[in-house]
């Protein structure tokens, strides 16, 4: 246990110098700030409001996209750090919870692979290498810098593979509950290690039929079985959150699929794995540069830069101990022919020659994850491990060659074995060895390490999202989307917002559509059953105007319509990074219109009013907060045909109006329960295309409408 701890203790270390200068601004600083780490400063927050004070499920929210709320399984919020890293917000705070997570994930990333290399190669010293290959890969370091700490949670990866080689090799049942608890942990960390690690299985089953072909009948039954337990062991742990998923993936609007195009250029370049650690210090001003010349601008792209010091050990383990380095290169270089994606890119390009990932694309699984470049980490663990065979070996060469101690090195050589009892023992290895190991060590060290990071203290906050004025405040409105800064802004004032940034976009639907635009945007509906009434049924009571667009004339023109709507008597505070307005309440009978689905664009009539063609069918929401009478008023006319216009509430007809060419107003009395419901409007007659009729416009259109509102009766 003793050396467990001096290991775990080591990477820490080097997880402190890699990151620098992380661990001097714990509580203060984030990486990736400019990119994605506000989201996951949000999931973060989210898990411990969740689980500790709302007792809510953490896989959907309602405090983003609010009212509608949005899914988060497909959302790569990182779920297992961030339940993790619960009593660390507790005793320390959000950011310094966050930092010391990501800490954890370099120094037990390390470990972990150092816990695998070691059983594979015997020797503790060439795994530490292997921990540092993979732990500080700048795979691992770029995620990090980037925001991306779900990436950056490999650490059961390489404790699922120790555990799942053992069982498939013979093993126990403590090595299949192993490969199961750390699967589980993998796909709670982010489910594309899932898909990973499924992959991995595949090989692993694939060489060991090969292994034991002469008994293959045997060996099939045995790796079967054991193929079955874990899957089945597995599947029970992951249940909850596999069945939701597999229902939203099977749904009528899968928003999480990623098209082909997407994927393509967010997969590796065929040379980016040659390019030198693009974050170095000292050869990051052409790396970075010569990296972003091999993908599409604008892309965020993995980083795939392999170790060269790794490649050469790598090397060195064909060489001398093929036998054994034979299945963890050969898997490596599976996972880096997956991580081109489906074409082959070369300098940034695509050459139209298909890869084994278009294959695997076809499974909509695989079309949920758009970065086949990300497919490297799995390569990573491969040639972790193979270069921990390959400093055994040079380790061993060095032993030979030492002059001391020659009776234990002629007689370690006829059998071939460095002992490593030596460490266990308490004795010293032979300087050879040790300086072997230290050369290798620091090489790789040298090749790894990062440029200081890019961590600085978060942008200041409008003073009264931390001064207590919201504190008893519903939802916030803010203008315009604010995206990852507004869900860094949500868990300082802590109250739910309108929008949100995530990684798989759920589609907002026509109430949280008309909730985010009805404030600035004329409409059909008119002012009095509109946007303030939508507000203030959903207890969205403020909303925060920011500048950051203000050299848009186009924003400019809709800040000045919504500062007018709003009313200088609203307005509660002015700071530098946004205003703070109140919204209007409204009263408990009032019952409040939104547009639906069905609807075309707006235009203006002559005279000015707003006017939208419908589709055959169409769909009005009306808002209560409890049952009551109201009558809908709204203005009709019909394209081309006299028709019937069909009025349905809840799937029943409630009357049917006659609608020629000319705008004329219609009044349709209702009972409403409370809530949201949807009024269906139907042209009998289907809809036409204006171009049969003399225009150039094509889609089809049937009834026009205008003036909506609503009063109580």
């Amino acid at each position: 246990m003793r050396t467990h701890g001096l290991v775990i203790f080591a990477y820490a270390l080097l997880a402190v110098l890699f990151t620098y200068p992380l661990a001097w601004h714990l509580n203060s600083y984030v990486v990736g700030l400019e990119v994605d780490a506000e989201e996951y400063l949000w999931s973060f927050w989210w898990m411990r409001k969740a689980v500790l004070e709302l007792g809510a499920n953490p896989y959907f929210t309602n405090w983003l996209y609010y009212p509608r709320g949005v899914s988060l399984y497909f959302f790569a919020s990182n779920p297992l750090h961030a339940f993790l890293s619960i009593p660390l917000q507790l005793m320390f705070g959000l950011i310094a919870a966050y930092n010391l997570m990501a800490l954890l994930a370099f120094a037990f990333s390390g470990y972990t692979m150092y816990l695998l290399a070691r059983d594979v190669t015997g020797s503790r010293a060439a795994a530490f290498v292997a921990g540092v290959l993979f732990a500080f890969a700048p795979t691992q370091v770029f995620h990090l810098e980037v925001g991306q700490p779900n990436l950056n949670a490999v650490e059961f990866l390489p404790l699922y593979v120790l555990c799942v080689w053992r069982w498939a090799r013979g093993g126990g049942l403590r090595w299949l509950l192993g490969a199961v608890i750390a699967l589980a942990l993998c796909s709670f960390a982010d489910w594309q290690f899932a898909v990973y690690c499924q992959l991995f299985l595949a090989l692993l089953l694939l060489a060991e039929l090969l292994a034991r072909r002469a008994e293959w009948r045997r060996a099939l039954l045995d790796l079967g079985r054991r193929a079955l337990a874990l899957q089945a062991l597995y599947a029970l742990t992951v249940l909850p959150m596999v069945i939701p998923m597999y229902r939203e993936l099977g749904g009528d609007d899968p928003y999480m699929l990623r098209k082909r195009a997407d994927t393509i250029y967010h997969a590796a370049d065929l040379l980016a794995f040659l390019v030198p650690n693009p974050l170095h210090p000292l050869w990051r001003a052409w790396a970075e540069p010569l990296r972003q010349t091999l993908q599409v601008q604008g892309i965020l792209v993995t980083v795939v830069s392999l170790s060269y010091v790794g490649l050469l050990l790598a090397l060195v383990a064909i060489w001398r101990a093929w036998p054994l380095a034979r299945f963890w290169l050969l898997s490596g270089a599976f996972f880096l022919v997956l991580a081109l994606g489906p074409e082959l890119l070369v300098l940034g390009q695509s050459t139209g020659i298909l890869l084994p990932y278009e294959l695997l694309w076809q499974l909509p699984i695989i079309k949920v994850s758009r970065t086949p470049a990300r497919y490297v980490t799995m390569a990573l663990v491969c040639l972790a491990v193979a270069s921990a065979i390959g400093a055994r070996e040079l380790m061993r060469l060095a032993e030979r060659k030492a002059k001391s101690e020659k009776r234990r090195a002629k007689s370690e050589e006829r059998s071939g074995t460095l002992n490593e009892q030596q460490l266990a023992d308490g004795r010293r290895l032979p300087p050879a060895v040790v300086l072997t190991w230290l050369a290798i060590l620091a090489a790789l060290c040298f090749e790894l390490l990062p440029a200081p990071l890019g961590a600085h203290a978060p942008p200041t906050p409008p003073s009264f999202y931390v001064d207590g004025t919201l504190q008893t405040a519903g939802a916030v409105l803010e203008v315009p989307s604010s995206g990852n800064r507004g869900m860094g802004y949500a868990v300082l004032h802590d109250r739910p917002i309108v929008y949100g940034e995530l990684s798989r976009d759920n589609p907002g639907g026509p109430l949280l559509n008309y909730v985010r635009d009805g404030i600035w945007g004329d409409d059909i509906i008119e002012d009095r059953s509109s946007w303030g009434c939508i507000y203030g049924m959903y207890n969205i009571t403020h909303a925060v105007l920011y500048p950051w667009l203000d050299d848009d004339p186009d924003w400019r023109t809709r800040m000045r319509i919504i500062r007018k709507r709003l009313g200088p008597a609203a307005l509660m505070a002015d700071t530098p990074q946004g205003q703070l307005y109140q919204l209007p309440a409204v009263s408990d009978g009032a019952t409040c219109v939104l547009v639906g689905e069905g609807f075309k664009g707006i235009r203006p009539f002559e005279n000015g009013t707003i006017y939208r063609w419908g589709e055959q069918a169409t769909t009005m929401g009306l808002v209560r907060r409890a049952p009551g009478k109201a009558r809908l008023h709204f203005t009709a006319h019909s394209f081309a045909l006299l028709r019937q216009l069909e009025v349905r509430h809840g799937g029943q007809l409630v009357t049917q109006l006659e609608v020629n060419g000319t705008p004329q107003e219609y009044t349709v009395d209702l009972d409403l329960p409370a809530g949201l419901t949807w009024l269906e409007l139907r042209s009998a007659q289907p809809a036409v295309s204006p171009k049969d009729y003399g225009y150039t416009e094509t889609e089809p259109i049937a009834v026009g409408y205008s003036q909506v509102w609503v009063e109580e009766r």
